[in-house]
């Protein structure tokens, strides 16, 4: 995911990056980089993401917190364990509003991050940004959603929601903008809570096989 984002950032130029993701390559990753970049250049099986935890194991592996992982979410998880919390600053993006879905780029924060870490801000510093810059990208779509459709009720759901920190500073960043926000209390955001919706879905279909 890193070299993704990379690739689609600063396109080949990415291996002349001089931050530790790419200068520790060894010659045998290297190739395999250049493998890879020709497969997302040719679209070969590299299909386009939209979840915001690929960013975090991308955004983790460039600041060289987590390169492998050994379960879900591993190194998302100690990206958050290593923010700031009381850091103020954030990353830019960009709202591509031209057609629906809306679509976030998230271009100018890598370019930001990039420099950042060749600028050896500290990792926590960093992170905490990074945090911020989400909780940010969440009522800025909250809010041109609310500007289209009237709609004032927030639905924080989905594997991402269960780091406490960006819950909490995306919570607080909705609050003060008058919105009313929902989080899970007795179901769990990710994987657990979308089984327990697709349960009660086929239960339902078994008693009303016509209708759905």
């Amino acid at each position: 995911m890193a070299v993704s984002y990379l690739y689609h950032t600063f396109g080949n130029d990415l291996l002349n990056i001089e931050i530790p993701f790419i200068k520790d390559l060894t010659t045998e990753k290297i190739n395999k980089v250049k493998i890879l970049l020709q497969i997302i250049g040719r679209k070969i099986n590299s299909p386009f993401t939209s979840a915001v935890g690929r960013l975090f194991d991308a955004v983790s592996a460039l600041c060289y917190v987590r390169l492998t992982v050994n379960y879900e979410a591993q190194a998302a998880m100690e990206f958050q364990m290593l923010a700031d919390e009381n850091e103020k600053g954030f990353y830019d993006f960009e709202v591509i509003a031209d057609s629906k879905p809306w679509k976030i780029s998230f271009k100018p924060g890598l370019i930001q991050i990039v420099n950042d870490i060749l600028n050896k801000v500290p990792i926590s510093k960093i992170s905490g940004k990074f945090h911020n810059t989400i909780a940010n990208i969440i009522c800025e779509i909250s809010n041109r959603i609310r500007m289209e459709t009237g709609l004032d009720k927030v639905v924080l759901s989905g594997g991402v929601f269960q780091n406490a920190l960006l819950v909490e500073k995306a919570v607080l960043k909705l609050y003060e903008l008058g919105f009313k926000v929902y989080t899970h209390s007795k179901v769990p955001p990710n994987d657990g809570g979308l089984s327990l919706g697709q349960a009660v879905i086929a239960l339902f279909k078994s008693f009303h096989p016509l209708t759905i």
